[in-house]
């Protein structure tokens, strides 16, 4: 049997927050009929405050290991880019279903 001596540890600093953590998997708790994440981001550090995975997701780590589109999250940067082209916020805009841009088409998810 292989043995190596101990040594002393040193300390770990993590950027998640318990109490953001754990409201996290609240929230979480109660979607059991599908997969469900949710990764809280410090914008201005990339610092992770929370990273959670729902019991819908059957012991799969579905925040740090699904591959999942961003979701809502993009609406932001789409939103950006509609008011500097000069949308208003009161302004519609159509969803069409596809999209060209640079010589290659874009396809809206279903």
């Amino acid at each position: 049997m292989y043995k190596t001596r101990e040594v002393d540890g040193r300390a770990l600093r993590t950027t998640l927050s318990l109490n953001l953590q754990t409201r996290a998997e609240e929230l979480l708790a109660g979607h059991k009929d599908k997969p469900s994440a949710l990764v809280a981001i410090q914008p201005s550090t990339g610092e992770l405050l929370a990273v959670a995975s729902g019991p819908g997701s059957k012991g799969y780590d579905t925040a740090r290991m699904g591959r999942y589109a961003p979701g809502s999250t993009f609406k932001i940067v789409s939103s950006l880019a509609l008011l500097r082209a000069g949308q208003t916020v009161d302004g519609m805009v159509n969803c069409t279903p596809t999209i060209q841009a640079n010589g290659r088409s874009y396809h809206n998810f279903p």
